[in-house]
């Protein structure tokens, strides 16, 4: 390994990728199997800032050969990803990171096909960014891609396209053998940029393609100069969830949802006619619930007293306490129940409870005075787009009612939605604390399962048929604020993305609680 050394010392080049067809142990211990040697240590030599190993395989294993291609398979796809298939942009160019990825992908696959198994190793030093490093290129995928990207570029200077949809559609353009829907999509761009077809069909058509049949919804790509995630001082952590288009409302009629979770059809008619939304703003949301201590902090702050303490609403008779879980197990009415005791044992890392939709008010003011940037409650709109997280299946993570594809009670016909509660020692009967459901696409934990969620707008039955497409705000008035998510206690029906509820914004319940939303500057 001392010659090798030597000779890449030689090399005038700030940027070097030498390929080892060959364990990477023999290459650098003097022909010596070591099935135990440290990688790290072993590259060192030939490792310095601006330099790549490609080697066949990883420590102690054997080089695979094919009979059919009368070479090595790490030769035979260096090779050819050299020539063009490493690149998985579609951009012409094939750089160190795309034929690393190629690699390691094909060879790995190839071995097993001849009944080996064959991984190839990597090593960079770490300021080393590998995708930097410039392989080989097609000069007429190049050009031609190119040429496409600079006629959305004058279109965009004309004013034809928005900043969106041109980013959009240069981010196609650079994309690969995209899956399905991307590739009709990509097809638009191309289509636009070629001149057979004008901005107006090709608006139409995007459209179409993101909020028709089972797709439903489109999400576009994160605004690269805004963080993904940020924690403000309340070490509440927020994630960025990106524009985008989806159909909102049940996928389903409410004879065929009354069918198969139980109830009436009436109780689903509200989530109905299914209708084109798009969320025109990147914002950020809390990756969790409000949790007990966050309040606890807000109340210690500012010395305020929730509604569920000091009475309130007359469809109540001005009493104070909430609606929760009483001593005998029964649910009712208790006079003495608060956020601090809402009639079952909470520690401080669970989603506070029993707060009314004045009171996640209060919080959201307090708060926005306390971090200098706004917050609030989220819109019905932006909740549902964030928990399908780009799904237009009943449930977030698909069409079944359990995530965990077993854990159902013998309530509802077996329908009744539960997470395997015995890993957490869950009984049934109170709230767990935040992140234990899981995160979906977006990165947000809990949106169905945890607690019912205040949003920021009145509640409507029939206000699906007059909703604007563009960010939808809510009725302008009404009796009710809606609720969103299911909680703990509730059957498969209420965790459903598209499932709505309302209840008087004075109201505390053991059900339901809050996370809100800041815009993304």
């Amino acid at each position: 390994n001392t010659e090798i050394k030597l000779f890449l010392d030689r090399i005038p080049s700030e940027r070097v990728v030498v390929a080892l067809d060959c364990c990477y142990a023999e290459a650098t211990v003097n022909r010596t199997r070591s099935a135990t040697g440290n990688l790290a240590t072993l590259w060192k030599p030939f490792t310095d800032k601006g330099r790549i190993v490609l080697a066949g395989a990883g420590t102690g294993q054997e080089a695979v050969e094919a009979e059919d291609l009368r070479q090595g398979i790490f030769t035979h796809y260096l090779v050819r990803g050299l020539k063009g298939e490493a690149d998985d942009t579609g951009d012409g160019i094939v750089t160190a990171g795309k034929l690393w990825r190629y690699l390691d992908t094909n060879v790995a696959a190839r071995a097993e096909q001849a009944e080996g198994f064959q991984a190839p190793a990597l090593l960079a030093d770490t300021g080393t960014p590998i995708d930097q490093f410039l392989l080989s290129f097609d000069a007429d995928r190049l050009e031609q891609n190119l040429g496409r990207v600079e006629t959305l570029m004058a279109m965009r200077a004309r004013g034809d396209l928005s900043a969106r949809e041109f980013d959009e559609g240069r981010r196609l353009l650079n994309l690969a053998n995209p899956p399905g829907r991307e590739q009709q999509r990509k097809e638009v761009f191309i289509r636009l940029a070629d001149g057979t077809t004008d901005v107006e069909t090709a608006r139409l058509a995007l459209v179409a393609l993101a909020t028709d049949g089972e797709g439903g919804a489109y999400v576009e790509p994160l605004p690269p100069h805004l963080p993904e995630q940020f924690r403000n001082p309340l070490r509440m952590d927020f994630k960025l969830v990106p524009m985008g288009t989806f159909q909102m409302g049940s996928k389903l009629e409410p004879s065929e949802l009354s069918a198969m979770f139980g109830g009436p059809p009436d109780w689903f008619h509200h989530e109905r006619p299914r209708h084109l939304v798009r969320i025109t703003k990147p914002f950020y949301m809390s990756m969790h619930e409000v949790t007990v201590e966050q309040f606890r902090r807000f109340v210690e702050a500012t010395g305020y007293r929730t509604e569920a303490e000091v009475g309130g609403q007359s469809f109540e008779e001005g009493r104070t306490g909430g609606y929760t879980v009483l001593s005998n197990g029964e649910w009712g009415w208790n006079e003495t129940a608060s956020w601090r005791q809402p009639g079952f044992s909470q520690k401080n890392d669970h989603p506070v409870v029993m707060v009314s939709w004045n009171d996640a008010q209060a919080f959201c003011r307090w708060l926005s005075t306390k971090d200098n940037r706004p917050y609030r409650l989220p819109t019905e709109a932006e909740w549902e787009y964030a928990c399908r997280s780009g799904t237009s299946t009943l449930f977030w993570w698909g069409d079944e009612p359990d995530p965990n594809a077993a854990q159902f009670s013998s309530q509802d016909q077996g329908r009744r939605f539960s997470f395997d509660f015995s890993q957490f020692g869950h009984t049934g009967s109170r709230t767990l604390p935040i992140g234990r459901m899981g995160p979906n696409a977006f990165g947000l934990y809990d949106m169905v399962g945890g607690v019912w969620e205040w949003c920021n707008d009145y509640y409507a039955r029939d206000y699906y048929s007059v909703s604007p497409i563009d960010d939808p705000p809510g009725p302008e008035s009404g009796a009710y604020k809606v609720i969103r998510g299911g909680s703990w206690h509730n059957e498969a029906r209420h965790l459903r993305s598209s499932r709505r509820n309302g209840y008087r914004p004075s109201s505390r319940h053991g059900l339901i609680g809050f996370r809100v939303v800041s815009p993304a500057h």
